[in-house]
C-alpha cells in the first residue's frame, strides 16, 4: 500500500479496488483504473504530494500513531509539527497529498471542512505569516521597447543577432497574448508539452491582424487537447508587431536552421540556432541582461531592486492594460482567466500611482472652504461629519 501512495508499483490501487463494495473482478478493468487515477495528477504535483505523506508516515512512525487512515488530532498535531519547518502554505499542499493518498488507498477523507483542521491552518497562518513580497516583477510594453531597443540592429530585424531576434519574437508574442511562461519557454520540471511552430498561425485580412497561438494542454482548462490565444497587433508598421516579428523570424529559422530542424513537424515554436526550444533559462536571463545594458531597474516599495521572473511577461500585459484603461472583462478574456478574480496575482499599481490617485482626490475636492460643511446624505443615511471630526468654527 505504501508503495501505491509513494507513486510506486502499477498495482497500487488493486487492493482498494478489489476489496470495493462494486465487486470489481476484472483485473484488468482493475489496472485500466489504477493508472487513470494516478494520471488525474500532474508528475510534478505528484511529486510534491508523495513528500508530504512521507512527512506524515515519517511523524507517525516514531510515535507509533496511526498514519493511513490518519484521525484529525494526529494530522493537526502533524502540521503544527511540520509548520516549525516550512511554510503554511506548503502545509497546505501537504495535506492535500495526504488527502490524495488516502483517496487512491480506497480510504475516505472527512477532513475538508474539519472545523479543529481550519483552526489548525489559520493559526499556522498568524504564527508565520508569508512575507509581503513581489513574485511577479510586469514587463510593460514600456520597458520591453526599452530592452528591444538596447539591442545592436533594432529596430530592424534583418540586422539583429538570430538570438536577440528569437528573444524579441517571443516576448512580442507572450505579452500580446499574456501567455504563462511554461506556455512558450520550457523549464526541466515542466511537464507541459513545447509550444510548437505548427500551433502558431498569423491571421492577416479583413481588419484581422494576429497571431492563433494554439497551447498545448493549457493548464486551466483540464481535459482539452489544445487552447487559442491570440496576440493581436498594436497596428501595422508598430516595432514590436508580433504579426511582423513572427514572419520575419519564422523566414529567419529557414536560413539559419538545417532543414530537418526548421520543417519538422516537432519544430518548437521559438528555438535557437541549434535548434532546441528556447527555455526559461534563456528568456529569463537575457531579459535581466536586458535590463543591466538599457539601465533600467524594477523597485519594490522599499527601493529593493527585484529581477524579471517566467511569468514577467503575463503580469506586463496585465499593468500596461490597466493603464490603458482597458476594461476587466477585455484583460481576462485575452489572458484566458476564467474568473473575475484571475489576474489579481498578475496585477500591480506603482507608488507612483497611488500618489496620483492621492492627488487626483485632493484636486476634485471642495475648494478648500470647508466650514460650512456640516454633514451630507448618502444611499446609506445621513453623515454629519462633526459626529466625527469638527471641521471649523461654529
Amino acid at each position: 500500500m505504501r508503495c501505491g501512495v509513494r507513486g510506486g508499483a502499477r498495482a497500487a490501487l488493486l487492493p482498494a479496488i478489489a476489496g470495493h463494495a462494486l465487486a470489481i473482478v476484472d483485473m484488468e478493468l482493475a489496472f485500466l483504473l489504477s493508472d487513470l487515477l494516478r494520471g488525474a495528477v500532474a508528475p510534478g504535483t505528484c511529486a510534491t504530494y508523495a513528500t508530504g505523506f512521507r512527512s506524515l508516515e515519517d511523524f507517525c512512525r516514531t510515535r507509533r500513531l496511526q498514519c493511513l487512515p490518519v484521525d484529525v488530532v494526529t494530522l493537526c498535531a502533524w502540521a503544527c509539527f511540520k509548520g516549525r519547518f516550512v511554510k503554511p502554505k506548503t502545509v497546505m499542499k501537504y495535506i492535500c497529498g495526504i488527502r490524495n493518498a488516502h483517496l487512491t488507498s480506497g480510504f475516505d477523507w472527512p477532513f475538508t471542512v474539519n472545523p479543529l483542521l481550519k483552526m489548525t491552518l489559520s493559526a499556522l497562518r498568524k504564527k508565520w505569516p508569508d512575507d509581503d513580497t513581489l513574485h511577479k516583477v510586469p514587463l510593460s510594453l514600456d520597458i520591453l521597447l526599452a530592452l528591444c531597443r538596447s539591442m545592436a540592429g533594432w529596430p530592424h530585424f534583418a540586422t539583429l543577432a538570430f538570438e536577440d531576434l528569437t528573444w524579441a519574437c517571443a516576448s512580442s508574442m507572450a505579452f500580446f497574448a499574456a501567455l504563462r511562461g511554461g506556455e512558450f519557454f520550457t523549464y526541466p520540471t515542466s511537464s507541459r508539452p513545447t509550444l510548437l511552430r505548427s500551433a502558431v498561425t498569423p491571421v492577416v485580412g479583413d481588419g484581422r491582424r494576429f497571431l492563433k497561438i494554439m497551447v498545448p494542454k493549457p493548464k486551466t482548462g483540464l481535459g482539452l487537447v489544445s487552447e487559442a490565444a491570440f496576440a493581436a497587433s498594436p497596428g501595422f508598421g508598430h516595432e514590436f508587431d508580433p504579426v511582423t516579428l513572427w514572419k520575419f523570424y519564422d523566414a529567419m529559422r529557414n536560413v539559419v536552421l538545417p532543414a530537418c530542424l526548421s520543417s519538422a513537424p516537432s519544430c518548437p515554436a521559438f528555438c535557437l540556432e541549434d535548434g532546441v526550444a528556447i527555455s526559461r533559462t534563456f528568456m529569463v536571463g537575457k531579459a535581466n541582461a536586458l535590463c543591466c545594458e538599457a539601465g533600467i531597474k524594477v523597485f519594490d516599495s522599499e527601493g529593493n531592486s527585484i529581477p524579471i521572473t517566467a511569468a514577467s511577461w503575463r503580469a506586463g500585459f496585465v499593468l500596461s492594460a490597466r493603464t490603458a484603461d482597458v476594461d476587466a472583462a477585455t484583460i481576462r478574456a485575452v489572458g484566458r482567466w476564467g474568473s473575475a478574480a484571475g489576474p489579481l496575482p498578475y496585477t500591480f499599481d506603482s507608488t507612483g500611482s497611488i500618489q496620483h490617485a492621492s492627488r487626483l482626490i485632493a484636486s476634485s475636492s471642495s475648494s478648500g472652504d470647508i466650514g460650512g460643511v456640516r454633514s451630507a446624505s448618502f444611499a446609506g443615511g445621513s453623515f454629519t461629519s462633526s459626529s466625527v471630526v469638527e471641521l471649523g468654527p461654529r
